[in-house]
């Protein structure tokens, strides 16, 4: 990050989209019964590294089957973990279903709930 006059801007593009991305998840993972202990341990930013860090490694446990099929079979219920905690999200995070005259059940929010 560089100083340049009015305040901190981001050295480069991918920077800038990651501290983008790390803000769009904010509010699901604050409000995951499973994830919300990471912004105890780190910042916003830091969550998403870590995030981001545990699904590369499930991928790649799942893509060394060939070498090693006890590290897929322990990739593939990272997986599964994974897939777990991002379905508290829809559970979890207050305003995103609404209920839709005449449909029986509760339906996600549209346009999108956190714009």
């Amino acid at each position: 990050m560089t100083t340049q006059g009015r305040g901190v801007t981001p050295v480069c593009r991918e920077e800038a989209l990651a501290n983008a991305e790390a803000a769009g998840i904010e509010p699901l993972v604050r409000h995951s019964p499973l994830l919300s202990w990471l912004y105890a341990l780190t910042s916003v930013r830091g969550a998403s590294d870590v995030i981001g860090v545990i699904e590369l490694l499930v991928a790649a446990l799942i893509a060394a089957r060939r070498f090693s099929p006890r590290a897929a079979a322990a990739g593939s219920i990272g997986a599964v973990a994974v897939f777990v905690a991002t379905l508290t999200f829809l559970v979890s995070t207050p305003g995103i279903w609404v209920m839709v005259p005449g449909f029986p059940w509760r339906s996600p929010t549209r346009p999108a709930p956190f714009s």
